[in-house]
């Protein structure tokens, strides 16, 4: 299934040095995956719960996958590399989506370290108007996706 092949590259990805497997940046298939998350409901419970992957994950691992790749690229905007940025705000729409489903959302809540960095976002409120043209349509930007999850949490924004 497709989706277990875009999860799969993505944890491949995640594994190199450069964020690359096959020829693939992490960003490409979890751009894909973005999408496909803001269409179906389904397909979040799928990937978070039922993806086929090597190694096998779960609703922890793969929240776990999406928060160190997070960490990873939390500082994409102060550079100049769009893949990184776009990656950034891939990673802030899944955690976006992922905090529309309440027994996901209680996941994210505790994690401190996660809802930190989130937070920074809003704190340093530096997003650059050229990403609006690297990100595509079914994602919002930083600031919009931050706010969301912000919200879907009930936390109160810093």
């Amino acid at each position: 299934m497709i989706l277990n092949q875009l999860l799969q590259l993505v944890i491949d990805a995640a594994k190199g040095d450069r964020y690359r497997r096959d020829g693939f940046d992490v960003s490409e298939p979890l751009g894909v995956l973005v999408k496909m998350l803001v269409v179906e409901e389904r397909t979040l419970d799928y990937v978070i719960c039922h993806a086929e992957t090597k190694p096998p994950s779960d609703v922890h691992s793969t929240i776990r996958l999406f928060t160190s790749l997070l960490f990873k690229f939390a500082d994409a905007l102060k550079g100049t590399d769009r893949l990184e940025q776009f990656t950034l705000v891939g990673l802030l729409n899944v955690f976006w989506s992922i905090s529309f489903q309440q027994n996901y959302a209680s996941i994210l809540i505790q994690d401190e370290e996660l809802i930190k960095t989130i937070n920074t976002f809003i704190e340093k409120d530096e997003e650059q108007e050229i990403l609006e043209q690297y990100k595509q349509q079914s994602m919002e930007g930083v600031k919009e996706a931050v706010l969301g999850i912000l919200h879907n949490l009930h936390l109160d924004i810093h």
